[in-house]
């Protein structure tokens, strides 16, 4: 037995013991670095802590510890750490010397005593190891939330805790470098940036019942509440003290987004962080952390992309061969819908025509207006609206006077097309023109039908056109006139076949409307209106395509003038010489749009607008379409599309119109979708797409999007997507999954890529559609779309 021993002693320590084997290291060396941030913090303690058995944190004990810098970077010597065992790293104020930079203010703030954020690190299963981990208060939500779960910092509750907050965010917050507003510049940096200015502005406003004087004491306040509110069993901060921390952190973020000065100099938009709203919104579900290997894990992603998509989607579009569920769902709703544009558009723009040739007449019958009147912004030198005062209904003489003005003509150019001969320019109108009639009842009689016109330069056309596009189509309308003012009017009747939108196509025959509103004059003569009503579209044999129901829908003007050349700008803008009305600044409408099989039901609104930096050039800012699309079959509602889009344009106000688009003159452009998707016995994807780009690119600047696999109710994984342009114009695309803390980055002309887990450890390589793992295995990424 000694000899034994002996011998067994000698092999161990490396002696002639053939093939003896060797002893699985048990620990790694770890070397941590990264920035602690609630606005930098300056000159505070970083130090890293095990944790004890019954879960909590051992603070009598410091593995290693340095002093952050002003920057808040900080670099931790290296210790040894037991493989997979999680660890804390700590950021605690030291009395009278730490501050942090506040993002709203922009000063240095001290913190008081007992201030602390906290960060979890497991450590790796591979060697020696350098980790970034930065230390922000959403990483402390990941702390906080495993402290208090069963068991406290276990591995599990660790691993699920950090899982939650990578949902919540859709990134890993502590790989992503803390920024300013204004130094954040891709997409993950500038969500980061936007919560974390969140959370100071919940300082700044004493929220989250932080009330005291100091706002030091109130920043400490708001991050121990945030702590307070996480939960191991949902990504979303939960209530303390009766507050709803989501919802506030909610707030807060869109009060930053919306806050110009705050945002100024960057291209930061509601749609930044969309995703981050979208989960502090929803239920909190997560999906699980995945404790399986990272080859499983990665193998269940993949699988679970290819799997989704290809039960969601297929080639070839919205056609009746297509076997994606949705798309078969959405060639039913196209099917049903198509030749059927939602008369919006028309019955606002023909509905104000009109009213716009009462108002006219009434001023004229008064003694207060001209014979002429203009509405709208121009399309190509010619005004949306254009009404005047004639003799007979053909609209062929203009009134001279009182007594001669008999009739009303009004014209809405939908469409206007320039061609160029060798005699000129010829513009051609694609417009609906109006004959309005005064009645002795005090109603008024209107006729109108579709036409194309052309007009030429120089004048006259060698073979003018006013061609009858459709048939004649009558209503009446009936104003209520108070101190020589419509506040009120009802519209009966037909309006003539409406164009596709952008186009000269007609894609109905008639439109029949009953619709009625009210209209209030403010003291700078802008009117305000609401409306509510029906208008249903008809082809020419009388079938019935599609019938819109208003159930409500307001406007709101801002006041035009008139240059010296007749272009409409800004009311104070240098070269106004006279008033011009006003033009559409805001607008909603309530509305569901149905077919016999398939429905739209939503809200579209008009909720913001600019004018350019020379008061030239006036277009809407921001514009939001909320709603669901649905197909009906057999009494049976099927919803496959919901969700909401907005369009914003920041930077308008700096933005010259009349000089050629550059680096140094330019406007942001952002698209933002959320909502889902899915079909009958399908998984449902919940969505969030946001785009932005400058108008002086010629390609969205950065391309993001999320979504979160949901069946039977029950989360099952969360991917990302992150395309950012480079200076050569290609893109350089990140896909993760917040879950299993999967990731993989290819550029614009790489041939594969390396799959990452924890941002370390690599597991498997992406080549020719096929992702191959470290131990052999591989799996096809052909979806087949």
């Amino acid at each position: 037995m000694a000899t034994l021993a002996v011998a067994g002693l000698v092999t161990a320590c490396g002696g002639d013991g053939g093939d003896g084997g060797t002893t699985t290291p048990t620990t790694s060396s770890v070397a941590l670095s990264g920035v602690a941030a609630k606005g930098a913090l300056q000159f505070a303690l970083v130090s890293v802590h095990p944790v004890k058995a019954d879960g909590t944190v051992d603070l009598t004990k410091t593995l290693s510890s340095v002093e952050s810098d002003a920057d808040g970077k900080y670099t931790l010597p290296s210790f040894e750490g037991v493989r997979g065992t999680p660890y804390v790293v700590r950021v605690s104020a030291i009395s009278g010397k730490t501050k942090t930079l506040d993002e709203v203010t922009g000063q240095a703030v001290s913190l008081p005593d007992g201030f602390s954020l906290r960060s979890l690190v497991i450590a790796p299963t591979t060697g020696t190891t350098t980790i970034t981990s930065h230390v922000t208060p959403f990483t402390e939500l990941a702390a906080a939330a495993a402290a208090g779960a069963q068991g406290g910092i276990t591995a599990t509750n660790a691993t699920t805790a950090l899982s939650n907050v990578r949902q919540l965010l859709g990134f890993d917050s502590s790989v992503i470098a803390p920024t300013t507003l204004q130094n954040a510049t891709t997409p993950e940096q500038q969500a980061l940036a936007v919560m974390l200015t969140a959370v100071s502005k919940l300082a700044n406003d004493g929220g989250l019942g932080c009330s005291a004087t100091d706002l030091g004491a109130r920043t400490k306040c708001v991050v121990d509440a945030l702590a307070a509110s996480a939960s191991i069993t949902s990504t979303n901060p939960g209530t303390v003290g009766g507050v709803n921390v989501a919802e506030k952190l909610v707030a807060a973020a869109e009060a930053v987004v919306a806050d110009p000065q705050l945002t100024a100099g960057t291209t930061i938009n509601e749609g930044t962080v969309a995703g981050v709203v979208g989960k502090l919104e929803g239920d909190g579900k997560p999906a699980p952390a995945g404790n399986v290997t990272a080859i499983a894990a990665a193998t269940q992603l993949f699988t679970g992309i290819r799997s989704d998509f290809q039960a969601l989607f297929s080639k070839g579009g919205a056609t009746s061969i297509a076997k994606g569920a949705v798309n078969q769902e959405a060639f039913k709703f196209v099917e049903a819908m198509e030749a059927v544009q939602a008369p919006a558009e028309m019955v606002v723009k023909d509905a104000g025509a009109i009213i716009t040739g009462i108002d006219m007449y009434n001023d004229f019958m008064f003694g207060t207006g001209a014979m002429t009147r203009n509405r709208g912004d121009e399309q190509n030198g010619f005004p949306t609206v254009g009404c005047s005062l004639y003799t007979t209904a053909q609209n062929t003489e203009l009134a001279t006077s009182k007594d001669n003005a008999k009739f009303i003509g009004c014209t809405v150019n939908y469409k206007v097309v320039f061609t160029f001969t060798n005699n000129g320019t010829v513009a051609t109108r694609y417009r609906h023109g109006f004959s309005i009639e005064p009645k002795a009842d005090g109603t008024f009689a209107y006729s109108t039908r579709a036409r194309r016109t052309t007009s030429c330069n120089p004048a006259p056309c060698a073979n003018p056109v006013n061609e009858a596009l459709s048939e004649s189509v009558v209503g009446v309308a009936t104003p209520t006139i108070v101190n020589n003012r419509i506040t009120a009017v009802q519209l009966v009747g037909d309006f003539a076949a409406a164009f596709e939108t952008g186009g000269t196509t007609l894609i109905d025959a008639k439109t029949t409307v009953d619709l009625s509103g009210t209209r209030t004059i403010g003291a700078d003569n802008m009117s305000s209106t609401t409306f509510k009503g029906t208008a249903k579209s008809y082809k020419a044999d009388g079938t019935l395509l599609g019938t819109l129901d208003v159930k409500s829908g307001s406007t709101s003007e801002i006041p035009m003038s008139w240059d010296a050349n007749g272009n409409l700008v800004a009311r104070n803008a240098p070269t106004a010489v006279e008033p011009a009305g006003g033009d559409i600044a805001t607008a909603s409408i309530d509305l569901v749009w149905t077919t016999g099989n398939s429905e739209f039901a939503g809200t579209l609104a008009l909720t913001d607008n600019a004018w350019d930096k020379s008061l030239t050039s006036h277009i809407p800012t921001k514009g939001t379409l909320t709603g669901s699309l649905r197909n009906i079959s057999n009494g049976t509602t099927n919803e496959f599309l919901a969700g909401s889009l907005t369009a914003a344009i920041t930077g308008y106000g700096n933005y010259t119109a009349t000089a050629e688009d550059s680096a140094t003159n330019n406007f942001n452009t952002s698209l933002t979708f959320t909502g889902s998707v899915t079909a009958p016995t399908r998984p449902k994807l919940e969505l969030t797409l946001n785009t932005a780009m400058a108008s002086h690119e010629d390609g969205p600047a950065t391309v993001t999007l999320s979504y979160r696999s949901i069946v039977n109710g029950t989360p099952k994984q969360q991917v990302g997507a992150v395309a950012t342009r480079q200076a050569n114009g290609k893109y350089s695309t990140k896909l993760t999954e917040a879950a299993s803390n999967l990731s993989m980055t290819w550029g614009p002309d790489a041939k594969e890529a390396d799959l990452y887990v924890n941002n370390t450890e690599v597991v498997g390589k992406f080549k020719d559609l096929t992702l191959t793992f470290t131990d052999g295995t591989f799996i096809s990424l052909d979806i087949g779309l």
